[in-house]
């Protein structure tokens, strides 16, 4: 009987730490992006607004959102220039891409990406997205970004970041 036990309390030891080490690994996943394959991680999030006017002269308001990160000597970026008819707060909801530059509400027209290691100078710019979707979600003060881009020449820029939005001064 003993024994039983001890191997219930094991198995349920060891089903718990799978779990936390799941989690652990779910949130490593978020906070980062990829390009080409390879991983960046994004730390934090600004944004500024602008009002712009849509194609019927009816305003609109420009999100312009910074998600940047630094891993050791690494520094990466991507950013979204998102339309909204609300100027509150950016509204959730899935923006996608309007290569017309409409500037209606729920789409975006320009975003991009960068990396830049300090080390080495070395740099890339990711070029002009395409095509894709941005998803915005909002529970409280923090936003979550999940986006799936593609860049000139088919590249694919795909990622999430979770955090609070600070507006840039």
């Amino acid at each position: 009987m003993n024994k039983k036990i001890s191997r219930l309390f094991l198995c349920l030891g060891l089903a718990m730490a799978f779990v936390a080490c799941k989690e652990d690994d779910d949130k490593k996943a978020s906070n980062q992006f990829t390009f080409e394959g390879d991983k960046f991680v994004l730390q934090e999030a600004w944004y500024d607004i602008d009002e712009e006017f849509d194609e019927d002269e009816n305003p609109v308001f420009e999100y312009e959102i910074y998600l940047e990160g630094t891993d050791g000597t690494k520094v990466s970026g991507v950013w979204f220039d998102l339309f909204s008819s609300q100027d509150e707060d950016l509204p959730a909801g899935t923006y996608t891409f309007d290569g017309d530059y409409t500037q209606n509400n729920l789409t975006f027209n320009y975003a991009g990406g960068f990396f830049y290691d300090t080390d080495t100078q070395e740099e890339e710019d990711f070029g002009s997205v395409t095509g894709g979707t941005v998803k915005v979600t909002k529970s409280g003060d923090k936003h979550t970004f999940t986006f799936d881009l593609t860049m000139e020449g088919g590249k694919k820029l795909a990622g999430s970041f979770s955090g609070e939005l600070q507006i840039e001064d």
